[in-house]
C-alpha cells in the first residue's frame, strides 16, 4: 500500500547520510588514510543499519561523545531505522553501505558520503542524494564529528543532559483497544502518539496521510487511529478510501467518492484485502468528453455513472 510517510527529514537524513558517512565503544585504531576511512564509514553506517548503535557509538569523536549520551543515541537509531523500514522493500537490516566518496582529505579530516544498497541489490539511496558528513583522524582512528542531529551541540532533537533520561518511557501497549477511543496517554486530535511499549519492545508511532485521500492517521507497527476519529484499531491502516464495493455497474457514483479535482470527484477505493485502487483523469481521444478510470471501472464526468471495465467508446 502507497503512503506519505510525515517525519523530520533531518531524521532520516542522519540515518542514511550521516549513518551511510562509519560503529563500538571504541572504535579501531587504523592509519590516517583514505582508504582506511572509507572501511571506518562502512562499517558505521552497517552498523546503524544492523541496529548496534553500541558499535556504531565507537565511531563518535569525543566531543560528540560527550554532548551525545548513548541512550540518546540508542534511541535515533531505533526511531530512525525503524522510520525507514515502511519505504524499503526488504529490512533495514538486510541493507548495507555501499559506494563511498571522500571530499577535502587530509591526513586530519575529510568529508564522506555514501550510497544504500538494500537487501535486493537496488540502490537505496544515491550519492547525490547523500549530504557530506565531517570526520576526524582522532586518538589513532577516523571519528566522524557530525552528531548534532542525534541530539547533541545545536540540533534540534536535544533529548537533555540528565542522567536519568529515559528515551523508552511510553504507554503501556496494552492500554490501546481495538475499537477504543486512544487513550488520553497517547495524546488527542493531531497531537496523537502511538508509541508504546511491550515488555522490553518498544514501538514507535508516526504520524502518515492517506495517499487516496490525504486523510492523516498515527500509525505504529502494531495498529492505526484516524487524526479525525480518535479510534485505534490493529493492523495495517484500512479505511483511507471508501470500499470499492461501494461502486456499483451501472449506478452514479457515490457522494463518498466527491473531491476537489477537475471531475469532481474519484473512483480510488479499498479493496476486501486492504489494498488500493487508484483512479485516473482522462481524456477521449476523439472528443473532449472526460473520465475517471481505475483497476475496476471507470466514470464519464459528465454523467458520474459507474460502469465496471474499460470504455468501449467516447
Amino acid at each position: 500500500m502507497l503512503r506519505r510517510l510525515r517525519l523530520p527529514v533531518s531524521i532520516l537524513a542522519t540515518a542514511l547520510l550521516v549513518a551511510c558517512g562509519g560503529g563500538g565503544s571504541s572504535a579501531p585504531k587504523t592509519p590516517a588514510t583514505e582508504s582506511a576511512l572509507k572501511t571506518a564509514v562502512a562499517e558505521f553506517g552497517d552498523a546503524i543499519l544492523q541496529g548496534d548503535s553500541g558499535k556504531a557509538y565507537g565511531y563518535f569523536t569525543k566531543q560528540c561523545r560527550d554532548d551525545v549520551s548513548k541512550g540518546e543515541f540508542a534511541f535515533m537509531v531505533e526511531l530512525a531505522t525503524s522510520m525507514l523500514e515502511g519505504f524499503a522493500d526488504t529490512s533495514i537490516s538486510d541493507m548495507r553501505t555501499g559506494e563511498v566518496e571522500l571530499q577535502n582529505f587530509t591526513a586530519e579530516s575529510a568529508e564522506a558520503r555514501s550510497t544504500v544498497i538494500d537487501g535486493n541489490g537496488d540502490t537505496f539511496s544515491s550519492l547525490d542524494e547523500s549530504g557530506w558528513s565531517a570526520w576526524e583522524y582522532q586518538d589513532g582512528g577516523w571519528r566522524t564529528s557530525d552528531c548534532e542531529e542525534f541530539g547533541g551541540g545545536s540540533g534540534d532533537l536535544d533529548m537533555g543532559a540528565s542522567s536519568d533520561y529515559d528515551p523508552f518511557a511510553y504507554p503501556e501497549c496494552s492500554l490501546l483497544v481495538e475499537g477504543q477511543p486512544v487513550p488520553e496517554e497517547f495524546g488527542t486530535g493531531s497531537e496523537i502518539d502511538l508509541s508504546c511499549d511491550e515488555g522490553t519492545d518498544t514501538y514507535f508511532g508516526f504520524t502518515m496521510t492517506c495517499f487516496t485521500s490525504d486523510r492523516e492517521y498515527a500509525s505504529s507497527d502494531i495498529g492505526f487511529a484516524f487524526i479525525d476519529e480518535g479510534i485505534y484499531y490493529s493492523g495495517d491502516v484500512r479505511g483511507c478510501a471508501p470500499p470499492c464495493s461501494d461502486l456499483v455497474d451501472g449506478q452514479p457514483v457515490p457522494e463518498s467518492f466527491n473531491d476537489d479535482s477537475a471531475s469532481g470527484f474519484n473512483l480510488n477505493c479499498e479493496l476486501p484485502t486492504g489494498e488500493e485502487d487508484y483512479s485516473f483523469e482522462w481524456d477521449c481521444f476523439d472528443s473532449d468528453r472526460m473520465y475517471v478510470q481505475s483497476n475496476g471501472g471507470y466514470a464519464f464526468v459528465d454523467d458520474r455513472i459507474y460502469v465496471a471495465g474499460s470504455p468501449d467508446y467516447c
